[in-house]
């Protein structure tokens, strides 16, 4: 939104670049207001993030070989968080939303963390399918044996996708590692998987309703 954004340095930093002593490691702080254009919708974000000051190297025709300040803004929160595929597509359980849109929050600013939530989200959908969590007698089953009884009993292609998620959830559970492309290949997964289970289906009988009627009364001209 116009007149929203704000910026701020610390001061040990505004002194260093006012005097060109820039090094690595200058943070600026920022903050703003976004405004959805859809008048349906309307909703308002805040976000905030940090920038860093670059020198970014150019040909001047007159001075020759020049550089000039340029600061790259990445930012690192969205309140509400921003979908990141959309959901409103879907008719998605409440557990199994709750715990996506806690990854799209993180994505922005913990990859580790935010790759672990798609793996809770791939719990959900287990719950939500009633895929046991434990045989009638004996030890309570592990994720990856959920997901096998999961491609047994509902989709076997679906439920490889939900490995994968799972593979790479436990890196960032257990050691605090995802990659960014990853993460979004695990996004692109997990809308895959929601647009076979839980894709919002058309009202199919009045659409062949309200078919068979244009054709009928064209069909007679």
């Amino acid at each position: 939104m116009e007149g929203t954004f704000h910026d701020e340095w610390p001061d040990h930093d505004r002194l260093a670049y006012d005097h060109h002593l820039v090094e690595e490691g200058i943070r600026i702080r920022f903050t703003g207001l976004l405004k959805c254009t859809n008048e349906l919708c309307g909703e308002v974000v805040s976000f905030s993030g940090t920038g860093i000051p670059q020198e970014e190297y150019f040909d001047d025709p007159q001075r020759g070989y020049d550089y000039k300040w340029v600061t790259h803004f990445f930012p690192k929160f969205f309140n509400p968080p921003i979908d990141l595929f959309p959901l409103w597509q879907f008719d998605l359980p409440h557990e199994v939303s709750k715990a996506v849109i806690a990854s799209f929050k993180l994505f922005w600013c913990d990859l580790p963390s935010c790759i672990s939530k798609l793996r809770l989200t791939v719990e959900r959908i287990l719950d939500d399918k009633e895929i046991p969590t434990a045989p009638p007698r004996g030890r309570r089953h592990n994720l990856h044996q959920r997901i096998d009884i999961f491609k047994e009993q509902v989709d076997d292609d679906l439920g490889d996708f939900l490995e994968a998620i799972k593979w790479l959830g436990n890196e960032g559970t257990h050691e605090n590692n995802a990659e960014k492309h990853e993460v979004m290949d695990a996004f692109d997964m997990i809308e895959h998987v929601f647009e076979h289970l839980y894709r919002i289906q058309r009202d199919q009988a009045r659409l062949r309703a309200a078919r068979d009627q244009i054709n009928e009364r064209n069909r007679r001209n």
